[in-house]
């Protein structure tokens, strides 16, 4: 695209402005003087002021003002009468002309310097514009309704014309355009008549050799009448390109998706079937845990009772028969000594089995209830180990003796985990119930229980050791629940059975059981 060289006075030094202003004031009063033959001294500032003009123009404000005060004392002093002196025949009228023309110079100079800026201006936009252009970023073009009349070479190699066939008007853009996008170029033609500009929008290019080109053109109205575009154009082949591959990468990778998760769905079938036999295992696992605790019970129930009609009996036998050898022997003071020793180890014996005994089983839960057996439980449990232990009693209705049992060996393993693990000094138990359910509670301040541990107990009813695993499966067979909490420091432990109407005594007959108990 040509460009042409202009001159800009504008863009010269200052002192080169200002000697072309002093030089335009000297040669317009030259001038002047030559005129005067014909004009004499009529019209003295109009013809001078073709040098504020000139100054105005292209020199500059500074220069424009320079040339004004120059030609107006120049014209006050060689054509204002008194010609050749400063002196004024007509001040009057003669100040007032000067008035004028410095109003007039003022007016031009004015006209002068927004003219000055408004082409500036212009030739800034212009420069800008054909840097653009010339740049080659992007292919741009003008045409019309017949052709392409201006085109940069980034457009002129993206569609293999040369600047010839430009210029011999060869190249027109409706022939260059596939039938199946004329629809398109049909509706950025009205679209530019109504709006001025077109959306951008896809289309293709038939090259010079025939190949095709997808394109991005976008265009704006140079001139309505006749019609002139300016439009910019986007090569889109490496971005088809790359749209091309990503869909083929794309599709590789949905197939290799669909492979994966097939495998994936296989893998959650097996787990889904691994789950459901390790909940199956450890449900199993609970009600084994559920019957080996009934069990123990039935054990201890059986050893107690063993232990106190078999063994307590034989050690009470004992004591009679030494007793009686006292007697046969009572002359001699070593061998009543020794019998003495004798018949206190066979009590202390009696004692203990007796205590063994009934913390197997303690024959007063069938007889009295809860309430009594877990105060002489803790009693026990207190003289044993030292542990301050405040129980609070609420009256209650007699449970199932099911129930009692299984609330009863809640408290002692409860009691068992403080003395073994918690280190606590201090323990507080209450038993009470409300019109459904009754409910014990066990609470430590001592270490607690970790947190892993705490949530696999109440998500699997392990984690914490057998004992309260078992007694939370015995709770849920009665229909009630078992809550271990772990809050700032110690441990909770709470049973919660629902009321049942107590047994009668002829479903569970005393089995010899009816002696007072012992301290535990």
């Amino acid at each position: 695209m040509t460009r042409f060289p202009t001159f800009q006075v504008r863009s010269q030094p200052a002192a080169i402005r200002y000697m072309l202003a002093l030089l335009a004031a000297f040669v317009v009063l030259l001038l002047r003087q030559i005129l005067s033959l014909w004009l004499g001294a009529n019209y003295p500032y109009l013809t001078v002021s073709a040098a504020v003009v000139f100054s105005g123009w292209y020199c500059g404000v500074g220069p424009s003002i320079v040339a004004t005060l120059t030609t107006l004392l120049g014209t006050w002093y060689w054509f204002v009468p008194t010609v050749g002196s400063f002196a004024l025949t007509n001040p009057g009228a003669q100040v007032v002309g000067m008035i004028v023309f410095l109003i007039l110079s003022g007016f031009i100079i004015a006209l002068g310097e927004e003219s000055r800026r408004s082409k500036a201006k212009l030739e800034q936009s212009e420069f800008r514009f054909r840097r653009l252009i010339e740049s080659n970023i992007i292919p741009v073009v003008c045409t019309n309704m017949d052709r392409i009349t201006e085109a940069n070479d980034a457009f002129l190699n993206m569609v293999g014309y040369s600047r010839d066939d430009l210029e011999r008007g060869a190249i027109n853009w409706e022939s260059m355009t596939p039938p199946e996008c004329a629809s398109k170029d049909e509706h950025a033609v009205l679209q530019l008549k109504l709006t001025g500009s077109c959306t951008p929008f896809e289309k293709e290019y038939i090259r010079k050799d025939g190949s095709r080109v997808p394109i991005l053109i976008g265009g704006t109205v140079l001139s309505l009448s006749p019609l002139e575009t300016l439009c910019f154009v986007v090569d889109l082949s490496d971005l088809k390109r790359l749209e091309a591959e990503l869909r083929a990468v794309h599709q590789g990778l949905e197939h290799k998706v669909e492979e994966r998760t097939q495998d994936l769905a296989k893998m959650v079938e097996t787990l889904e079937s691994e789950v459901e036999v390790r909940e199956k295992t450890e449900v199993q696992l609970r009600e084994l845990s559920g019957r080996v605790l009934r069990l123990q019970d039935e054990e201890r129930r059986r050893v107690a009772r063993d232990l106190h009609d078999s063994t307590g009996q034989t050690l009470s036998a004992l004591k009679l028969a030494l007793a009686a050898l006292g007697k046969l022997v009572a002359s001699v003071p070593k061998a009543t000594e020794l019998l003495n020793d004798l018949d206190g180890l066979a009590d202390q014996a009696l004692q203990e089995i007796r205590t063994t005994s009934y913390v197997l089983h303690p024959p007063m839960l069938d007889e009295a209830g809860l309430s009594s057996a877990a105060q002489w439980y803790v009693d026990g449990f207190t003289q044993r180990s030292g542990i301050k232990v405040h129980m609070e009693l609420s009256p209650a209705p007699r449970l199932t003796k099911t129930a009692e049992l299984v609330l009863f060996r809640v408290l002692q393993e409860s009691l068992t985990n403080v003395l073994r693990h918690s280190g606590s000094s201090v323990v507080d138990i209450r038993l009470h119930s409300d019109d459904q359910n009754a409910v014990i509670s066990i609470r430590d301040y001592g270490r607690g229980i970790p947190s892993e541990k705490l949530a696999s107990f109440h998500h699997t009813g392990a984690g914490v050791g057998v004992g309260l695993g078992g007694m939370k499966e015995r709770v849920a067979e009665l229909g009630g629940h078992l809550r271990v909490e772990c809050g700032g420091k110690g441990t909770c432990v709470t049973a919660t059975v629902p009321l049942t109407m107590p047994e009668k005594a002829s479903h569970q007959p005393n089995r010899g059981h009816g002696h007072t108990a012992p301290a535990a």
